[in-house]
């Protein structure tokens, strides 16, 4: 069950070096907020999260974390406008979904629940 998770890997850290070397965003603003960083912190740890899956052989820790990632990013949704009107931030944000969007839907995945494309 949990072979394709090392499969997976190599996409999520290509992911996490564009995340944190894209220099075309405001990081130094845009990381201040609080819900933002707990969100990369997240993002960062699930290659970790996906090792102790497996050594431990426990899907149960997958499906925490994303609770926890998905609980961190309602909160960052709730108290920051996506769409904003300085398009470095419009621009961080829309990537910090998209990186959060991605992670779900690879853990969900793993999981075996598949993601409907809209809801």
């Amino acid at each position: 069950v949990f072979k394709p998770l090392y499969e997976k890997e190599a996409l999520m850290n290509s992911y996490y070096e564009k995340l944190a070397t894209c220099p075309e965003y405001e990081y130094e603003k845009w990381m201040n907020y609080a819900e933002s960083i707990q969100i990369v912190k997240l993002l960062s740890n699930f290659n970790d999260i996906l090792k102790n899956v497996v050594e431990k052989n426990e899907s149960s820790i997958l499906a925490r974390y994303l609770i926890n990632l998905a609980q961190s990013f309602s909160s960052f949704y709730n108290n920051n406008r996506i769409i904003d009107e300085k398009e470095k931030t419009q621009n961080a944000r829309l990537y910090l979904t998209y990186m959060v969007k991605t992670v779900l839907e690879t853990g969900l995945n793993l999981l075996g629940i598949e993601v409907p494309e809209k809801m």
